[in-house]
């Protein structure tokens, strides 16, 4: 049998301590994640690199942050954007075939790619701040109101660099009131345009609506072939950056 336990031993001595790289081993490094879903569209794709058009499997309006450059941009489709620069309208002569008093002339349109309008010029006229366009983004009839506006052009500042896009109508006001605001005036088949971009182009005229910030309820508007005439190509559309800029 056994005998009786017999009294504790004495601890023992304190065993060296290690440090903490001694603990243990760094594993090895995982693979690395995947990107988010561009299929649902808007992902946010994230890059270490500056290149982004290294960039594959990209959805037009994702999202890719560039941790490069701390920046956000979107990604437009090229197939979904015009290849090269263009005008609106275009006239290869510069000469007038007439002018009013006390008329507002209305250029609408819609696009089917997305492009990037840049200037909005100043048309033809004895006082040019009669004629100084604004451009307005509609959904409706025009009947119904010519739409919110979204860019002023002014003697001093021409330049919108605003995106277009398809299914969305646009139209551009061009004021001429007052017994000294002339418009010179020219016939549309006098310009040019491409069918493949531009469609739906209307115009018309208004003998009620005299300031662009105050478009009245009820206007009489009708469709006309004059409009107002340009000395140049008129309203330049630019192709737009495949990786646009949006949070600097």
């Amino acid at each position: 049998s056994a005998g009786v336990q017999g009294p504790q031993g004495e601890a023992g001595l304190q065993g060296i301590q290690g440090t903490q790289g001694d603990i243990g081993l760094t594993g090895a490094t995982g693979p690395q994640g995947q990107t988010g879903d561009s299929s649902s569209g808007n992902s946010v794709i994230k890059t270490t690199t500056s290149d982004l058009y290294n960039l594959e499997g990209l959805n037009d309006g994702d999202l890719v942050f560039n941790f490069t450059n701390r920046k956000l941009y979107v990604y437009n489709d090229p197939s979904l954007t015009i290849d090269d620069n263009l005008y609106l309208l275009y006239n290869s002569s510069t000469t007038s075939t007439g002018g009013t008093i006390n008329v507002s002339y209305i250029i609408s349109f819609q696009v089917e790619k997305r492009v990037k309008i840049t200037t909005l010029p100043l048309s033809s006229g004895g006082n040019y701040a009669s004629a100084t366009p604004t451009l307005y983004e509609d959904n409706n009839d025009i009947n119904d109101g010519i739409g919110n506006r979204i860019f002023s052009s002014l003697s001093y500042n021409q330049t919108a660099n605003m995106n277009l896009v398809p299914n969305k109508t646009y139209r551009i006001l061009y004021i001429g009131y007052g017994n000294n605001n002339y418009i010179e005036t020219s016939n549309i088949n006098n310009y040019d345009y491409d069918t493949s971009i531009i469609t739906n182009l209307q115009t018309h005229k208004s003998n009620d609506i005299f300031l662009y910030y105050s478009i009245p309820e009820n206007y009489n508007i009708e469709e006309t072939s004059i409009i107002p005439n340009f000395s140049e190509g008129t309203v330049g559309l630019n192709k737009v950056e495949t990786f646009q800029l949006i949070v600097n």
